[in-house]
């Protein structure tokens, strides 16, 4: 559902960075850390463009049941999205599972 606006969200962050590089001093710490959080946000929406695709293949058994991995978060809070995240990913994925058992019991 709302994907699209954090893909949104983060294309607009990743416009104003560059914007913001480019009038700012290039060595500035903040826009290390902006740039970083950016970077971790980006890496979101990648994993779940990705994972969307999977799901996509999965009827195929080409496809890999395992969550992608994302990048290892450096701060506790992006750390906390990162393990909330494997875990809904946990959940959809044991979820399907035991629906195609429970399907195939019928």
């Amino acid at each position: 559902g709302g994907d699209w606006r954090l893909e949104n969200y983060v294309a607009t962050l990743q416009e104003q960075l560059r914007e913001l590089e480019k009038s700012e001093a290039r060595e500035n710490d903040s826009l290390n850390t902006y740039s970083k959080r950016i970077r971790f946000l980006a890496s979101v929406v990648e994993k779940r463009r990705k994972a969307a695709a999977a799901d996509e293949v999965e009827s195929s058994d080409r496809g890999s049941p395992f969550p992608l991995k994302a990048p290892t978060p450096s701060s506790a809070k992006a750390r906390e999205i990162s393990l909330k995240m494997q875990s809904n990913e946990n959940q959809d994925l044991r979820r399907k599972l035991f629906e195609k058992v429970g399907n195939s019991k019928k």
